[in-house]
């Protein structure tokens, strides 16, 4: 071989391993794609137990959620809303909530309310209620999962 072809042999090599380093890995096998008979647990699981009187249990709901999906055994009126408004703002749920912030002195009324669960994977234990204007405010944002509240 004379050394000009042995040169464009090489380079073209060459470029067929720097192309292959550019492409993407391929893309692992989604649910759909998947030949296995046991379907995942749904991202978010939580249940949401409301007390109007502040305590009597007054509304009990499960939101189940694939994402920004809700999933068909979903007891909450407007899953399709709170998993969208979860799934866009999930530390809504996981943050805690800020000790340090002034509040107004306003009394929302006596509703009360727990969020348990999972949300992506991570455990929520939240507590609601509507004694001040930060409380109404965060209630109010969470509107698709613990309702209007004020008595």
């Amino acid at each position: 071989m004379n050394r000009a072809r042995i040169v464009a042999i090489a380079t073209a090599l060459s470029a067929a391993v720097m192309l292959s380093a550019c492409q993407p890995p391929a893309a692992a096998p989604g649910p759909s794609e998947s030949n296995t008979s046991t379907s995942s647990p749904p991202q978010t699981d939580l249940r949401i137990e409301v007390f109007a009187d502040g305590k009597e249990l007054s509304a009990e709901h499960r939101l189940f959620c694939a994402g920004r999906d809700p999933l068909a055994q979903s007891t909450l009126p407007a899953a399709a809303s709170a998993c969208q408004l979860l799934h866009d703002s999930p530390a809504l749920l996981t943050e805690p909530t800020p000790t340090k912030q002034s509040c107004t002195m306003i009394y929302g009324g006596p509703d009360r309310a727990t969020i348990r669960g999972t949300l992506n994977g991570v455990s929520v234990d939240a507590t609601f209620d509507r004694s001040n204007g930060c409380a109404i405010d965060r209630w109010d944002t969470l509107q698709s999962l613990l309702g209007s509240g004020g008595m």
